[in-house]
């Protein structure tokens, strides 16, 4: 329950911590949407994730479990923040909520269990949200980066 929950922490550490810059291009070239609170709301699930430190690239989320798979990352657009599905009845772990806000390409996340979080979003086509935070990880420097998918 720990580990689900630290891992959890993380990934939200890094979702939040990742909104400082964005493209005006998509990774395939297509326009982005624009970043706007009434297009980012909506429910997402984490759809892939890496750590990347200098050159290398690890895939994360072949690691995650059913249960990190299927959470839910609410943005509402009254700027309600919720994470969501953890405390199912085959979960552990608490699920959480707090508040968010948006500043250009900076996502900012509050939440009530575990503080402020800022990511910056790369890239965003409406239906695909990829967003990237920077960590220490004993003296070297990590980024974390999350593809969330928006649910229909």
């Amino acid at each position: 329950m720990l580990q689900l929950l630290n891992l959890s922490k993380v990934i939200l550490l890094f979702f939040v911590c990742s909104v400082i810059n964005i493209n005006c291009k998509s990774k395939n070239g297509k326009t982005n949407t624009p970043l706007t609170i009434e297009n980012i709301a909506g429910v997402y699930t984490i759809t892939d994730a890496k750590i990347k430190t200098g050159d290398t690239e690890k895939d994360v989320y072949n690691s995650f479990n059913d249960c990190q798979k299927n959470n839910t990352y609410g943005f509402n657009k009254d700027m309600v923040w919720y994470l969501g599905g953890v405390a199912r009845q085959t979960c552990t772990g608490p699920d959480d909520s707090g508040t968010w806000s948006l500043n250009g390409n900076t996502l900012t996340i509050n939440s009530q269990q575990s503080g402020a979080y800022q990511y910056t979003i790369t890239d965003f086509n409406g239906s695909l949200m990829v967003a990237e935070s920077q960590s220490d990880n004993n003296g070297k420097q990590e980024t974390l980066i999350t593809t969330f998918t928006k649910k229909q």
